[in-house]
């Protein structure tokens, strides 16, 4: 019988706060990965209004399951999309005063889309711009079919073989945040967590 594999347990607690089903879909499935226990993914309410540091708060505020403490990050996960770069930086401000059971906030962003973090599990990405489109189709090439969105199978192919510290490196120098040109800081987040953390046991 094989033995059974261990949780992971750190001293911090990390709440993750995400607008798409494929990022609730991916961090679920890294979490599982890593058998990491202490961080958890919440898909943040479709509402009215576009202020995802507002409906964190709300949805914190509102769920007796979520206690976040002084030992609690809680990262809100949101793609540039349609936003305004005025609507961003007032939302990054927000989340900067964000502080609940001593708790602290930070954003994590991707310019264009998340799938421009999946895509570093693949290739080095630089700061050049890639439409929707093309990260699709880029995904869809290495993968080799045609790459859907929160696809729970495709999401397992990605992550395994515990590529994240390649995606982490190829992602390096985009991980600054930017509206200028293509950026992810998913990475950067990732590589304090896992830090704490040995490689997952096979």
């Amino acid at each position: 019988m094989s033995r059974e594999r261990k949780k992971r347990k750190v001293n911090k607690q990390f709440l993750f706060f995400v607008e798409g089903e494929t990022e609730k879909v991916f961090f679920d499935t890294l979490w599982q990965e890593y058998r990491l226990t202490s961080a958890k993914t919440i898909k943040i309410l479709k509402n009215s209004g576009t202020d995802w540091v507002e409906k964190s708060q709300r949805m914190i505020k509102n769920n007796s399951r979520v206690q976040p403490n002084a030992k609690t990050t809680v990262f809100i996960v949101f793609d540039k999309n349609n936003d305004t770069d005025s609507q961003i930086k007032a939302m990054i401000q927000k989340s900067k005063r964000l502080k609940i059971g001593g708790s602290k906030c930070e954003i994590c962003f991707s310019n264009e889309s998340f799938e421009l973090w999946l895509l570093a599990y693949f290739e080095k990405i630089t700061p050049g711009f890639k439409t929707q489109k093309q990260l699709n189709l880029a995904l869809s090439k290495y993968l080799g079919e045609t790459y859907v969105k929160a696809d729970s199978v495709q999401m397992q192919r990605i992550i395994k073989e515990n590529r994240t510290l390649e995606a982490i490196e190829n992602s390096e120098s985009i991980s600054e945040f930017s509206l200028d040109h293509q950026s992810t800081n998913v990475g950067s987040i990732l590589k304090e967590i896992l830090s704490e953390l040995k490689s997952p046991t096979k």
